[in-house]
């Protein structure tokens, strides 16, 4: 279920909506902001941050960063991924605030131009800014063109194919 502040995102930015969480570009650089299972305690909330690929330098620095703003941007933790960004918010007693995920939105665009991090307005598989849309894949958003949401379609349709014909032959 979707949590009342990302909806109000949503709405604000004009962010998409997936069963758990709402995503979209933020002054050019594309995240995600998404809610726990309602049956996980203490109860999370999440941000993730596309980036592209990063060198081992900017991982350092983004990590010295956000060491030192821990406590100021109030996350939980946070892991760098091939990618991307992930960050987590613990709510045991206190709820996450609309101005707490703000702030780390903010911080985060101003680390990433700093750091000549480019935009992530483009193809999250092959990098073109021609023909793209937003997509919801396993409840995450991603950016693809056209071209490669046909590819990234036809995969998941002989996997289901398998997937099935696997079913029949054991029935």
């Amino acid at each position: 279920m979707i949590f009342p502040k990302a909806k109000k995102i949503a709405r604000d930015l004009g962010w998409y909506k997936t069963d758990n969480g709402v995503f979209g570009l933020y002054k050019g650089y594309f995240f995600n902001v998404s809610d726990a299972s309602l049956m996980s305690n203490p109860q999370y909330k999440f941000v993730s941050a596309t980036t592209g690929n990063l060198t081992e330098e900017q991982r350092q620095q983004i990590k010295a960063e956000l060491v030192t703003k821990k406590r100021k941007l109030k996350f939980t933790s946070f892991e760098i991924g091939d990618s991307g960004i992930f960050f987590r918010f613990s709510e045991t007693f206190i709820y996450t605030r609309l101005n707490t995920v703000y702030s780390l939105l903010d911080f985060l665009v101003d680390l990433f131009r700093k750091l000549n991090i480019p935009e992530q307005n483009k193809c999250h598989s092959c990098g073109t800014d021609q023909k793209i849309s937003y997509y919801n894949l396993v409840d995450n958003g991603i950016i693809f063109c056209d071209s490669c949401f046909h590819q990234t379609n036809n995969k998941f349709y002989e996997i289901e194919k398998e997937r099935i014909s696997k079913e029949k032959d054991y029935l």
